[in-house]
C-alpha cells in the first residue's frame, strides 16, 4: 500500500506538471500569433545608434515590420529596407537593392530591425524607409546621426492639408535660414527635397522626388514644388508642379514620405542639414491670408524688418508680406538708427480676410546735439551773470568809498584854537 500511495503521488505530480507545461505552451503560442498584423502600416517609434564615425549599428523599433525576408544575419541589399545619407549625396544609399553600400542585417522581427555596418558620420541627416515583406506597406523615419551641432536645422513638425497636386505642406522648426530666392517661387532648390516612398502602380516600391535641385551632383527633380514662403523657422509649400501625375508621381493620404532640408547658410550638400520622416495625414485645406506691412517715411532702398509670430522678414521695398491662417499674431518692427517706427509693435488678427498694417517711420534728432547746444547756452548765461555781478560789486564799492570821502570833508576846513589855560589853585 505504501508503495502504491507513493506511486500515486508521483503520478499526480507528473500530471500537474504536464498540465502546467502544456498550458504555458498554449499561452505563448496564442500571444505570439496575435501580434503580427497584415492590414496596418508599419510604424517606427524609435531609432538608436551605437558605434562611432564610419561604423554604426542601428536599431529600429516599432510595429508591423513583418517577418524576416531572408535568413538572418545577412549581408547585402534587400528590397524592403534602405538608408539614405544626405551628406553623402550621390553615393549615400545603403542596404537597398542595387546600392553599392551593403548593410549587415543582424535581425528582423515584427517590431525590431537591427542593422550594422552603416558608414555615416556624426550630424549626418539620414532617412530610413522600410516595407513589410508581406503587405508591401511602408514607413519612414528621418533625423540626424548623434550629435548634430546646435546650429543645424531642426524640424519640429510637419502639417499637411488638401490633397493631390494641391497638397499643402507647412514645415515648422529652427535654423532654416533666410529665403534662398524671392518668394513665392515654383521650381527646384538645393535646400529642400520631398520624397514619397509609396508607389501607386502595380509593381515595386519605387519613390519619386520633388522640389530638389541636386547641388549639381544629381539631376534635379522633374516634379517641382510651389514654394509659397520661407523664413528661419517656417516653410510653406502650396502644391506640386512640373511632371506631377505622371508615372508614380502622385501623393495620397497615408503615404510614407521623407523631407530633406539644408540650412540656406550651407555652401554644399555636406552643410547643415536634417531630415523628417512620417506619413501624409491630410486635413481640410488650410486657408492662408496675406498679412501685408506697408512702411512710409524711410528713404528709398532702406532695409527694414518685421517679425510676425516668430518669423522675421526683411525687405528694401516698402512692403513685407506674410501668409497666415486665421488667428491672432504678435508683431514687432526692428529699430532703424535715426528713425522711430509707429507702431513699433502690436498684434494682428486674421479672420477670414487679408490684413494690411501701415508702419510710419519718422526721423528723430539725436540727443547729443541738443545737449551740447543747451550746455553752450548755459555756459554763456553763466559768464554773463558773473560779469554783471562783478560790475555791480565794483560800482557798489566805489559808491561806498566816495560816500565816505564826502562825509569827511563836510563843513569845510576847521580853524585851530588854542586850548584854554588852567587857573592855579587858590591859597
Amino acid at each position: 500500500m505504501a508503495k502504491r500511495s507513493q506511486l500515486m503521488k508521483v503520478l499526480s505530480v507528473s500530471i500537474v506538471l504536464l498540465f502546467l507545461i502544456s498550458g504555458f505552451s498554449v499561452m505563448a503560442y496564442g500571444s505570439t500569433s496575435s501580434n503580427p498584423s497584415t492590414s496596418s502600416n508599419p510604424s517606427i517609434s524609435g531609432v538608436n545608434f551605437q558605434g562611432s564615425s564610419g561604423s554604426y549599428t542601428i536599431t529600429i523599433s516599432g510595429n508591423n515590420f513583418g517577418p524576416s525576408p531572408v535568413s538572418m544575419p545577412y549581408t547585402g541589399d534587400l528590397n524592403y529596407f534602405r538608408i539614405s545619407d544626405a551628406s553623402q549625396l550621390g553615393h549615400g544609399e545603403w542596404g537597398y537593392t542595387g546600392d553599392a553600400h551593403h548593410l549587415t542585417y543582424q535581425s528582423w522581427t515584427n517590431n525590431e530591425i537591427v542593422v550594422s555596418g552603416f558608414g555615416g558620420n556624426p550630424g549626418d541627416a539620414i532617412g530610413i524607409a522600410l516595407w513589410n515583406p508581406v503587405t508591401g506597406l511602408g514607413a519612414t523615419w528621418g533625423g540626424n546621426v548623434p550629435q548634430p551641432p546646435a546650429s543645424y536645422p531642426t524640424i519640429n513638425s510637419v502639417q499637411f492639408s488638401g490633397s493631390g497636386q494641391n497638397l499643402q505642406i507647412i514645415v515648422n522648426g529652427n535654423n532654416f535660414g533666410t529665403a534662398p530666392v524671392q518668394m513665392p517661387y515654383t521650381g527646384d532648390l538645393n535646400y529642400f527635397g520631398f520624397g514619397d516612398y509609396r508607389t501607386h502602380s502595380s509593381h515595386g516600391s519605387a519613390l519619386f522626388g520633388a522640389g530638389f535641385e541636386g547641388w549639381g551632383v544629381i539631376s534635379s527633380d522633374s516634379v517641382t514644388l510651389n514654394y509659397l514662403s520661407w523664413t528661419n523657422n517656417q516653410i510653406i509649400i502650396s502644391g506640386f508642379s512640373g511632371t506631377y501625375g505622371q508615372d508614380n508621381a502622385t501623393v495620397e493620404n497615408g503615404d510614407p514620405v521623407l523631407i530633406t532640408l539644408w540650412s540656406t547658410n550651407a555652401t554644399s550638400y555636406t552643410g547643415p542639414q536634417t531630415m523628417w520622416g512620417g506619413f501624409v495625414s491630410t486635413t481640410a485645406p488650410t486657408t492662408l491670408y496675406t498679412v501685408t506691412f506697408t512702411e512710409s517715411g524711410l528713404p528709398s532702398g532702406t532695409s527694414w524688418s518685421v517679425t510676425l509670430n516668430g518669423a522675421t522678414k526683411t525687405s528694401s521695398t516698402n512692403t513685407i508680406t506674410f501668409n497666415e491662417p486665421n488667428g491672432t499674431y504678435s508683431f514687432s518692427i526692428a529699430s532703424i538708427s535715426g528713425y522711430s517706427a509707429s507702431p513699433s509693435s502690436g498684434s494682428i488678427t486674421v479672420n477670414g480676410e487679408n490684413v494690411n498694417q501701415a508702419i510710419t517711420f519718422k526721423a528723430v534728432t539725436t540727443s547729443t546735439n541738443a545737449i551740447t547746444s543747451t550746455n553752450a547756452i548755459t555756459s554763456t548765461n553763466y559768464l554773463l551773470y558773473m560779469i554783471i555781478i562783478i560790475v555791480v560789486v565794483i560800482i557798489a564799492v566805489l559808491a561806498v568809498v566816495m560816500a565816505m570821502r564826502r562825509g569827511k570833508n563836510k563843513g569845510g576846513p576847521k580853524q585851530w584854537q588854542e586850548p584854554p589855560k588852567q587857573q592855579p589853585p587858590q591859597q
